[in-house]
């Protein structure tokens, strides 16, 4: 473990698109193969996530500076958003860890709507150590059971039964919201003129 993979899994997660759960049980799933010690794992990706998270954030206290959107931060939803996170602040912070697709916005938010900075470090540390330590233990647990060198292998020996697994089931999603799009097509009224 050097400190170029603490910068990069941190820019991984701060600018791709890639789902943290991918960029964190492949981290994990290297360090396992190189033997590294579950502890140092988890404390590892413990701090990469609460850095990383708490970069979301400060850009998000950012632009609640800036004096041109100061002016969108007044209207009705975003004082409803502003009653919810301060009566439910800590614990949707917490859960946007475990939650696809809401675990970057959710500290966006918190900090363009000026969420207290004590309390979401704190709810920030906690909830990433739990997140992390949910992840070492699982990646730990199947690393012992096959080793991330396992399953590169038996990845690349049947490359073509993944791709044909993963375009079925793409094409499944299409064709099954085309027919949703054209039943509900037909079943719309006719009007007369």
């Amino acid at each position: 473990m050097d400190i170029i993979e603490f910068v990069r899994m941190s820019i991984a997660i701060i600018f791709t698109p890639l789902s943290d759960d991918v960029l964190l049980a492949t981290q994990l799933g290297i360090w396992n193969h190189h033997g590294v010690n579950p502890i140092w794992m988890w404390i590892a990706s413990w701090t990469v996530f609460f850095v990383s998270f708490s970069a979301f954030y400060a850009v998000g206290r950012f632009f609640r500076t800036i004096p041109f959107l100061q002016r969108f931060l007044n209207g009705k939803h975003l004082t409803r958003a502003q009653n919810f996170l301060n009566r439910h602040g800590k614990w949707a912070i917490a859960l946007s860890f475990f939650t696809p697709c809401l675990r970057h916005p959710a500290h966006y938010v918190a900090g363009i709507l000026g969420f207290s900075l004590i309390q979401y470090l704190l709810t920030t540390f906690l909830a990433a150590g739990a997140y992390t330590g949910l992840w070492t233990y699982v990646m730990y647990k199947v690393g012992k059971i096959i080793s991330f060198k396992e399953i590169l292998n038996w990845g690349m020996d049947h490359s073509l039964f993944l791709i044909a697994g993963f375009s079925t089931v793409v094409i499944f999603i299409i064709a099954l919201k085309r027919i949703k799009k054209t039943m509900i097509s037909q079943n719309q009224p006719l009007t007369h003129e």
